[in-house]
């Protein structure tokens, strides 16, 4: 499947929908669990001055089954985001056109980038959720040979590659690692390659049966 789809649009209501899923995720999670010690204190309390009452087990319910709510939907996008990531990057690695010798992948599967420094080949690909949904199966996929890219840039730890594509004029990653990725890949472009497949669109075939089997949407990107 496929979609078309503007990935650096960016939209208040869309922002608003981010800000409340790390509310949630940072806040939420720990108020939850400290308040369910606190209540558990509470109502194990024996002490004679103190009489538990019927609303302090409730909270302390009610805090348990919201912590373990988000844990459970917490693991179950992270294992969402690992299947289809790990089931990307085997399709890709075949000897002679992928076999990268350095991989960045943010905790939380926030991205993949791969580079291949003795074929010459890079390999991008990220989930991308513009609408902030629980599970997004929208995925981009772009895979570079050494003359598909113009130029990259690091700042920090955030890596950016500029493309030769003005559909696709940047993708970026931010990783601790990125600083010696950008190194390799400025030593990498000063070098001679030849490929036996036009191995973008060899990417681009890899992943659609990828997607093809498990219901991911490949993502047109949108001039």
């Amino acid at each position: 499947m496929s979609a078309t789809i503007d990935i650096y649009q960016r939209t208040w209501f869309n922002a608003i929908k981010f800000t409340v899923k790390v509310f949630v995720l940072f806040l939420g999670a720990p108020y939850l669990f400290f308040s369910f010690l606190a209540f558990l204190l509470v109502t194990l309390d024996d002490s004679p001055s103190y009489r538990a009452y019927t609303g302090d087990l409730l909270a302390c319910i009610f805090s348990l089954v919201g912590l373990l709510c988000i844990m459970l939907v917490t693991a179950y996008v992270f294992r969402f985001n690992k299947r289809n990531y790990n089931a990307l990057r085997e399709a890709f690695i075949l000897e002679g056109r992928f076999a990268p010798q350095m991989e960045l992948c943010p905790v939380g599967y926030g991205g993949y980038l791969g580079l291949d420094t003795q074929n010459g080949t890079l390999v991008y690909f990220c989930n991308i959720n513009n609408r902030q949904k629980l599970l997004s199966r929208d995925m981009l996929v772009v895979g570079f040979t050494n003359t598909s890219w113009r130029q990259c840039e690091l700042r920090g730890q955030k890596l950016t590659i500029y493309t030769n594509d003005p559909m696709l004029p940047y993708v970026n990653i931010q990783h601790r690692r990125a600083p010696v990725l950008y190194e390799r890949i400025c030593a990498m472009q000063r070098l001679d390659f030849s490929y036996d497949v036009n191995f973008p669109g060899w990417i681009d075939f890899q992943a659609k049966q990828v997607a093809e089997e498990l219901n991911l949407n490949l993502i047109t990107v949108k001039s």
